[in-house]
């Protein structure tokens, strides 16, 4: 760094203005991004969005216990908390311990989840704060038809024939039987399409979007492209943070479904005020969970029906580059047995977020695959901001529009997240004005937005697992970086993040690349 500072040194303002004339230089910025992200930076911000919302989401949604025997007796959560890593030494004494003398002394390196908590004790309401219900294990872990048509008239009759088709659930609690009417529809709105919203039983922004997909399964028949499973741009890859809060909600509505059975059995035993739930509260149950689920890799969710094996590896410590290729290592879900070449093959997609050359050789070819070095995953992030861009730049509410006006031919469709959003007629300065809002710093730099001309939509992101990477801006046919930004980074007054906040350097994911220009090299820049 010190060569490199007295080298610009040297130059005079006007050369210190001018753009860098070779890629060279600009690799000096591989550092830069890599001192900031990192290798595993993605499962880092994963984890990290896990602890700080998803938990707390979970908790949120399974927050009151109730019991049968005693109407009154209930057990609310209302606040979840995961600690730094401890070690107990003696008996409710606890220090902090690092990774590094967990590996030493071959112990777990794990921290408490604890909850704050309110519950009735007869007829006293009791608080309780930062009561443990389990441990926590702190590892950055590795993974990476058509319709049968029926005699139906009516609304009345298309719910009483899926009803009819609907195996009857079972209600706990003694509550009352639903109706085959109201099983349909409890499946229409929770079931069929859920990433599709639905308040109050409006199905028609449901109705819309299976409209949609009617209408491109039939002009797939025709001159339209069909989409390609193997593109990456519909690709999402799974982070630590996503498959642990799968993990943590299995566990916690399994340890709330326990707290409510012995709650029924204590209290029709002993009187109400003598039932103190804290006593009944065992730690084990979580974490035993977790301890299971990470040592032998098998992600056995039966409330999700998900079923699967070596979700979580050993690293191996072969040599440093072995270490750094298991890092960096993604693998596909698909069957290695099947003898398919799509998913197997080099996709043209995968440009400059996957390696092309890195894979084992065998039945897992092509389909265990390694992140291309300066490759960023995205994690999720809150969508109402986007939304309320997206109105005032003028895209109309979907609820708001007829069938018809949704296929003009001088509209265009707007998603956002796999939902469609509304509709925009001036669908370029949408998709210009959200990249200047992004590159000014307004809205997250990960959200990306991108026009598919052949079917009429814009597309914008801000879920998890894309794939994407830097790329420096050009202004005016010339690289936004100078030889000014290169000297400040070598002195150390800036670094990537610099880059980024200054519309310097933009990330661009798979569907994004495709709407822009994009040059190898600064001699084929061009208008």
């Amino acid at each position: 760094m010190d060569v490199l500072a007295e080298e610009f040194g040297n130059l005079s303002p006007e050369q210190l203005a001018a753009p860098i004339p070779t890629v060279e230089e600009k690799w000096r910025l591989l550092p830069a991004f890599l001192k900031v992200k990192g290798l595993v930076k993605q499962h880092i911000d994963s984890f990290n969005y896990f602890i700080n919302v998803e938990i707390k989401k979970i908790m949120k949604a399974n927050e009151k216990v109730t019991s049968d025997a005693d109407p009154m007796w209930y057990l609310k959560y209302l606040n979840i908390y995961v600690g730094l890593p401890d070690v107990e030494e003696s008996f409710n004494v606890t220090r902090p311990v690092s990774p590094h003398e967990c590996r030493l002394r071959d112990m777990t390196y794990s921290a408490p989840i604890t909850v704050d908590i309110e519950y009735t004790r007869g007829s006293q309401r009791i608080i309780r704060n930062a009561l443990p219900i389990g441990r926590w294990e702190m590892m950055s872990e590795l993974e990476p038809h058509c319709l049968h048509s029926s005699p139906v008239g009516d609304l009345e009759q298309a719910l009483k024939y899926i009803g009819n088709k609907v195996r009857r659930q079972r209600m706990w609690g003694g509550g009352p039987k639903k109706t085959k009417i109201e099983e349909a529809r409890e499946l229409l709105a929770s079931t069929i399409l859920t990433h599709v919203p639905v308040k109050e039983f409006n199905f028609r922004a449901k109705c819309i979007y299976t409209a949609v997909m009617v209408r491109r399964v039939i002009l797939a028949q025709g001159d339209n492209k069909v989409d390609d499973r193997d593109y990456y741009g519909n690709k999402r890859l799974e982070l630590a943070g996503q498959l642990l809060s799968l993990l943590f909600e299995d566990l916690f509505k399994k340890f709330n479904s326990e707290m409510k059975k012995i709650a029924d059995q204590v209290i029709p035993k002993q009187r109400a005020a003598q039932f103190d739930v804290v006593k009944h509260m065992r730690q084990d149950q979580i974490t035993n969970g977790m301890v299971n689920a990470i040592s032998t890799g098998n992600w056995s969710l039966k409330r999700f029906k998900m079923d699967r094996q070596g979700v979580t590896q050993v690293l191996s410590r072969l040599s440093y580059i072995s270490a750094l290729g298991m890092m960096t290592r993604i693998s596909s879900q698909f069957e290695k047995t099947r003898k398919v070449s799509g998913p197997r093959s080099l996709q043209p997609s995968q440009w400059g977020m996957l390696c092309p050359s890195d894979t084992p050789e065998g039945e897992a070819c092509g389909l265990v695959k390694n992140l291309a070095l300066m490759t960023h995953i995205t994690t999720d992030m809150e969508d109402g901001p986007i939304v309320k861009l997206a109105s005032n730049l003028g895209v109309e509410d979907v609820n708001l529009l007829c069938g018809e006006e949704l296929s003009y031919p001088n509209v265009f469709l707007v998603f956002l997240n796999g939902n469609i959003l509304g509709v925009i007629r001036d669908h370029r300065k949408l998709v210009n004005t959200f990249r200047l809002m992004r590159r000014a710093g307004y809205i997250n730099e990960f959200v990306s937005i991108s026009t598919n001309l052949t079917d009429r939509c814009v597309y914008i992101s801000s879920d998890g697992g894309r794939l994407c990477r830097p790329y420096i801006i050009v202004k005016k046919q010339k690289p936004a970086v100078t030889n000014k930004h290169m000297e400040e980074l070598a002195q150390g007054y800036r670094n990537f993040e610099d880059f980024l906040h200054e519309s310097l350097v933009e990330y661009l994911d798979v569907n994004e690349e495709n709407d822009c220009n994009i040059a190898l090299y600064e001699h084929t820049i061009n208008k």
